[in-house]
Parts: C-alpha cells; sequence; structure tokens
C-alpha cells in the first residue's frame, strides 16, 4: 500500500491529534511524546467522529458515548475485542505520511 502525505509534524505538537481525510478515509492521527500514530477517525460503536474528542496519553475518548480507543494499537478499553484499523505511519524531512 501506498504512503500519502498527511501534514508537516510542525503542526501536530505532542498531546496534539487531528484528522485527515486519505484515501478516501477519515484517519485520525495523533502525537504521543513525540511519536506519530494512525487509526481510523471513525468510532466502532455510534460512527462518531474521534477527532472531537479529548486525548490523553495514548487513549482518545468518542465525545458521544465515551468509548476509549488507544491511538497505538486501536484497542477499545470499554469492548475487548472492538478495535479501531490502525495504520503505519513514517516521518520523513519534517512530513509525517500514512500507509493507507
Amino acid at each position: 500500500m501506498p504512503f500519502e502525505r498527511a501534514l508537516l509534524l510542525s503542526e501536530l505538537g505532542p498531546g496534539e491529534h487531528v484528522m485527515r481525510r486519505l484515501a478516501d478515509q477519515n484517519i485520525l492521527l495523533a502525537n504521543v511524546a513525540g511519536q506519530v500514530h494512525a487509526v481510523s477517525d471513525v468510532c466502532l460503536h455510534r460512527g462518531g467522529s474521534l477527532a472531537g474528542g479529548p486525548l490523553e496519553g495514548e487513549l482518545v475518548t468518542c465525545p458521544l458515548h465515551f468509548w476509549t480507543f488507544s491511538v497505538k494499537d486501536g484497542h477499545c478499553t470499554q469492548v475487548p475485542g472492538i478495535v479501531l484499523k490502525v495504520f503505519p505511519t513514517k516521518v520523513e524531512d519534517g512530513e509525517v505520511y500514512v500507509e493507507v
């Protein structure tokens, strides 16, 4: 699968998250302690956007019904076995790329 440029690393500081549309998918990018992670931006409970919820450490909370997911591996903290799609990322020359 190809890597697509998502944003400049300088646009995503530690502890911040943002949604980008890449390859017809909404992808949440999160900077956790300087490491960029990417997961599907669609909550698996009711389809809400995770980008509107808070990021605390590696956990993002859906603003609709408060399900919480790890941006590192996609797992839901409330329901075992529920996992968001995870996308590989890389940083080159100050730009963040996501494999989509």
